[in-house]
């Protein structure tokens, strides 16, 4: 507070990353370079334009090690700098099946391993991961395992003190051996109407304390205290239904960038503590809390607990039976879970929330007053 406009006049900025003397910004027209933190910015030499991105990669366009700075670009390919991101040079992982552009031209989100430079592809022919050793002059392909078969796009690459994350549309996955192999943590699946089962769309994830809190699509902000196996939503005082684009941390806070353009800050201590309390053994038996506070105004905190993976519905209703809101209409795996109800569209009164599995159903009584 207050925020001040620093980009370039008139450009869409997709990625930052600071250089050894530059900030360099991402933009649909190519990377600019700023020298005076972000006060005047200058159009780079040979830099790719990005007029492919839109929703289609991650958040993450900028990569470096200790010799380069590397940009990807959707339709282009992926291009590095050896002067601080001032001119830019085109470096080809190989063509296609059918030889008509680089792989790199599908790249979809760029990270680094020490040294090492890794990306991911929208497609999986005939890798959906490339990784280069030295500087991008060559490059080799790894690949996914996952049991149903489906390949996946990914979205962001994180290194957690070396376990390499990737999170992608349908998934997440980890790498023991810098993106040599990977396997699964988190899988979702397609039901028999085509509907993503699961969270979906993992567009970025960091660390505290030995635990994982990700970005996904239409769940908002998630947490993991067992390397992303499991998730639990942690939302408290954020619009649920918005889609974030990126996470960062800078002590004392960890902060979310929304798509649709606010920012979203919450202390460290309060994620700590939140992970203190989903990662304790897993529940023996369904239940449903009473919420807290109650008497709420105008909000309310309500947990439940799951034993296996089922279809959890969890709904509002008056007194005199009529559905409100629909606080859960999905599958969850085993857990422990919160979510947030908001009654501010609401008259004072009573009403009860019920939750219901296909082995468990429970309703709660709890009292709006304003």
């Amino acid at each position: 507070m207050p925020w001040f406009s620093k980009g370039p006049t008139g450009q869409s900025v997709y990625d930052i990353i600071k250089s050894h003397q530059y900030i360099l910004a991402a933009t649909l027209n190519g990377v600019y370079s700023s020298s005076d933190n972000g006060n005047n910015w200058l159009l780079t030499n040979g830099s790719p334009t990005l007029s492919g991105t839109g929703g289609v990669i991650g958040p993450h366009l900028f990569a470096k090690n200790s010799s380069y700075v590397f940009v990807i670009s959707w339709g282009s390919g992926i291009f590095r700098s050896g002067d601080d991101g001032q001119n830019w040079q085109q470096i080809y992982v190989g063509q296609d099946a059918v030889g008509y552009q680089d792989y790199a031209a599908a790249a979809t989100c760029i990270g680094t391993v020490g040294e090492r430079i890794i990306i991911g592809r929208a497609s999986d022919q005939p890798f959906p991961i490339y990784f280069s050793t030295d500087n991008g002059n060559t490059w080799s392909g790894s690949r996914l395992s996952r049991s149903d078969g489906m390949t996946d796009q990914l979205l962001c690459f994180y290194n957690d003190n070396g376990k390499l994350f990737a999170g992608g549309f349908l998934g997440l996955y980890l790498s023991p051996d810098s993106g040599n192999s990977w396997s699964p943590q988190y899988v979702d699946t397609i039901g028999t109407h085509g509907e993503l089962i699961g969270l979906g769309f993992f567009r970025d994830i960091v660390s505290y304390n030995q635990n994982l809190v990700a970005a996904v699509d239409f769940k908002s902000i998630q947490i993991s205290g067992d390397n992303g196996k499991s998730w639990s939503s942690f939302n408290d005082g954020l619009i649920s239904d918005w889609t974030f684009g990126a996470l960062a941390i800078k002590p004392p806070y960890i902060w979310a960038i929304a798509q649709s353009g606010n920012a979203y800050r919450c202390s460290l201590a309060e994620v700590a503590a939140e992970v203190k309390n989903f990662t304790a053994l897993p529940p023996n038996k369904y239940s449903l809390s009473q919420n807290y506070p109650n008497p709420f105004n105008p909000t309310t905190k309500i947990n439940f607990s799951v034993t296996q993976k089922s279809f959890v519905t969890l709904k509002v209703y008056n007194i005199l039976g009529k559905e409100v809101a629909i606080l859960v209409n999905e599958e969850k795996p085993a857990g422990n879970y919160k979510v947030i109800f908001n009654g501010s569209g609401l008259a004072s009164g009573v009403y009860f929330y019920k939750m219901q599995t296909e082995n468990y159903t429970n309703t709660k009584k709890f009292i709006l007053m304003k």
